[in-house]
This record gives structure tokens, C-alpha cells and sequence, in this order.
């Protein structure tokens, strides 16, 4: 069973690889920039960084297949893949869309 959003939130900490390109640290998710909104949402980008920035997430749900991450500052927002496109390259970001849910 997932933890709930009543759990302590946690990192979401890059395993592998070990990413030695990138200052031969380990890397979780961070916020990258500033937020951005629209008349569907609103959102924040994230991307690859040192440790120490990481973003704490809760889990929201009860299993893998029907969850969201969502930052524990802004339980709103959740991680979510860029236009749904599951391919290698895509990026990432924080966003919630108004009268729905992402999940």
C-alpha cells in the first residue's frame, strides 16, 4: 500500500545512473525557475539537481498504477511527464489543471 498524504514526505532521489556527468553528486528532483500559469493551470518546472534542493513529494493514492506525487509545499501541484509523451528525452514538470486532479 502507498503511503498516504498524511505520511512524511520524502526526496525523490536519482538511483541510476549515477549521473557522474553532472558534478559526480548524487541528484534528485528540484524546482527549476519560476512558476507559470494559464487559463487551464498553473505549474513549475523541475529537472535534475544536487541533493541538498530536493523537493519533498507525498504520495496521493493507493496504488502505482492510480497515484500522484505531489510536492508537500503545494499539494495542488503533481509531478506529471510533459504532453504524456513516454519517450526518452521528454521532460518534466509540477502542474495542476483547474477542476481536475492530475492523477
Amino acid at each position: 500500500m502507498l503511503q498516504s498524504l498524511g505520511g512524511q514526505p520524502v526526496p525523490l532521489v536519482i538511483r541510476k545512473p549515477a549521473c557522474d556527468w553532472l558534478w559526480g553528486q548524487r541528484h534528485a528532483i528540484v524546482v527549476r525557475g519560476k512558476g507559470y500559469s494559464n487559463k487551464d493551470g498553473r505549474g513549475r518546472g523541475v529537472m535534475a539537481g544536487p541533493v541538498e534542493d530536493a523537493i519533498l513529494f507525498k504520495v496521493d493514492g493507493g496504488s502505482p498504477a492510480s497515484m500522484a506525487l505531489r510536492p508537500s509545499h503545494d499539494l495542488d501541484l503533481s509531478l506529471e511527464i510533459n504532453y504524456r509523451k513516454m519517450e526518452v528525452g521528454t521532460s518534466m514538470s509540477m502542474w495542476y489543471c483547474k477542476g481536475h486532479p492530475e492523477w
